[in-house]
């Protein structure tokens, strides 16, 4: 057998060996309750038998023995997809990072199917060698760059504009370009070598910023130059791809299967995947992110929710009435929010919410009016989120807040705040509201149940800048850093971030300090916008006013 095709064999192996464990120690998050995820743990239970025969099965001929050896390789990359899966609902689209780390591991079943072929002997209208490759083009640019891009993100994106420009350029290239490389392979000439072209482009901007902004930013020496060298190992390779695609569309061979073989699998595998993934191990501080999982609300619906469903379900805790979804603003206090310095007119709108009447104005942005008519009909038909339209206008309404069964609820303390509009009766939503904890800050979580689980918002609260007193609450995250805030979609199955957001900001107009309406009586003002993908299509202004007795 030549050298370069023990190459191969060595570059493939190291795979399962070392790449894919040393990418999980850093990809994989457990849940907030510390159990793992089922799919990944049964993947780790799995991974030392599948390693073993997947190398095994290299030594043997092509054919039905040594693709049986393959299996269960093929089953723990199926597993970890899943996985894979589960974290991308998990955290959303919010973070681009995230999404390349999470979009690596739906790879793997890729790169595993092609290394089943090779193994069976299978040609699939292409080269015994060319299926080789295939199968380590999807273990190291589709697999390996994905978690070096993602895991390096944590260190990118607090930097300045342009190099977070350069990195989420090559980023994207990173998540699609081995798949569109792969696509052009089997249909388009054309299309191989400009998905080629662009994916060097993609990697090589990747490996400028790996060098001149990731390696510059780790405490650690050794793992500094490992990250060096990783993106120095990436320019040799990429320059090969590109030239061997541009040769396959003019039908000359500008280099050679062997030397692809040589240089281009052996500097990804050894020097790009197995430098940046150790450098990124050494120093993994700002590569990890939070557990997974906020606690969510059990309540579900069947069909239809309305104002009633809280006493319907047999969920309201007798005891001593309660005026505010919020108990005591007090207990949101953490670094950079003081409640005490809220305006006494907001903390009274939340700490009394039942004492106010409540005005609002919808303004659905253009494009989406007509989705709007369609949601309201929606809300009318499930008798929840019966969000108003540029065109209604029965739009003040009333609330009732009773106190809710914390066990059934499972996240304890549970207020309910059901508001529906005066005019009709009609729910606008029926919304449980809780407090949890994370990594020292409060939140407030929201939940809207819904037929078969519940719309959770949760929400950080800040200050709001210019408005002294102001109070925002917002799912939008903080920065770079990202928390617990965001829409989800939760149910027992696949809780689901959505691309959903939303801005609730509160605060007292100084004009409306008036000598008859001062302190906790001043009339307060709320504006609601909400985005879909970024795109805002929907606000609400709403005036709270306290009922004054006499």
């Amino acid at each position: 057998m030549p050298s370069w095709r023990i190459g191969l064999d060595v570059a493939l192996a190291l795979a399962p060996l070392v790449l894919v464990p040393l990418a999980l120690s850093m990809l994989v998050v457990p849940k907030r309750d510390g159990r793992p995820v089922a799919v990944e743990h049964w993947a780790r239970r799995l991974h030392p038998a599948a390693a073993a025969l997947v190398v095994v099965g290299l030594a043997l001929e092509p054919g039905m023995f040594a693709a049986l050896m393959t299996l269960p390789w093929l089953l723990e990359a199926a597993l970890l997809a899943c996985y894979g899966l589960w974290r991308l609902a998990g955290y959303g689209l919010s973070s681009l990072d995230d999404v390349v780390a999470s979009g690596a591991l739906l790879y793997l079943p890729l790169a595993a199917f092609w290394w089943l072929a090779s193994a069976a002997g299978w040609s699939l209208g292409y080269s015994e060698v060319l299926v080789q490759l295939t199968a380590i083009h999807f273990h190291f640019a589709g697999f390996a760059a994905g978690a070096v891009a993602g895991l390096a993100g944590r260190r990118v994106l607090p930097s300045r504009r342009g190099w977070r420009a350069a990195y989420r350029a090559g980023a994207l290239v990173v998540l699609f370009g081995p798949i569109m490389v792969a696509v052009g392979i089997a249909f388009s000439p054309a299309t191989e070598v400009v998905a080629a072209i662009v994916l060097a482009l993609g990697m090589s901007t990747l490996a400028v910023v790996l060098v001149a902004e990731v390696a510059r930013k780790v405490p650690h020496r050794g793992a500094a130059l490992l990250l060096t060298i990783s993106g120095l190992a990436l320019g040799i390779p990429m320059i090969l791809a590109a030239l061997y695609a541009v040769g396959e569309l003019r039908g000359t061979v500008l280099v050679t299967v062997p030397t692809m073989a040589r240089y281009h699998g052996l500097f990804n595998a050894f020097g790009f995947a197995l430098c940046g993934l150790l450098s990124l191990r050494f120093a993994p501080t700002a590569a990890r992110r939070s557990t997974l999982c906020p606690p969510f609300s059990r309540l579900s619906a069947s069909r239809f929710v309305g104002p009633d469903f809280f006493d319907r379900m047999g969920l309201v805790h007798a005891g001593e009435p309660i005026t505010g979804f919020v108990a005591d603003m007090d207990a949101f206090a953490r670094d950079g929010f003081a409640p005490s310095e809220l305006h006494p007119a907001v903390r009274g709108f939340y700490q009394h919410t039942a004492d106010y009447s409540i005005e609002a104005t919808a303004l659905w942005s253009p494009g989406f009016r007509l989705g709007g008519r369609v949601f309201r009909r929606f809300g009318r038909r499930v008798g929840q989120l019966g969000l108003p339209t540029n065109e209604t206008h029965d739009q003040a309404m009333r609330s009732r807040l009773v106190a809710l069964d914390g066990h059934r609820d499972g996240r304890g303390d549970v207020r309910a705040w059901v508001r529906t509009y005066v005019a009709s009766g009609e729910c606008v939503y029926a919304a449980a509201y809780a407090l949890h904890r994370h990594e020292g800050i409060p939140y407030m979580n929201i939940a809207f149940p819904l037929p078969g689980g519940s719309l959770t918002s949760i929400l950080r609260l800040d200050p709001v800048p210019g408005r002294p007193g102001g109070l925002a609450l917002g799912t939008l995250p903080a920065g770079d850093k990202h928390g617990d805030e965001g829409v989800y979609y939760a149910n027992r199955w696949l809780p689901i971030r959505l691309p959903l957001n939303e801005l609730i900001t509160v605060w007292v107009e100084p004009s409306e300090e008036r000598d008859e309406r001062v302190g906790t009586d001043a009339p307060v003002r709320a504006r609601h916008d909400m985005w879909l993908f970024g795109l805002r299509y929907l606000r609400i202004d709403y005036v709270l006013t306290r009922e004054l007795e006499g």
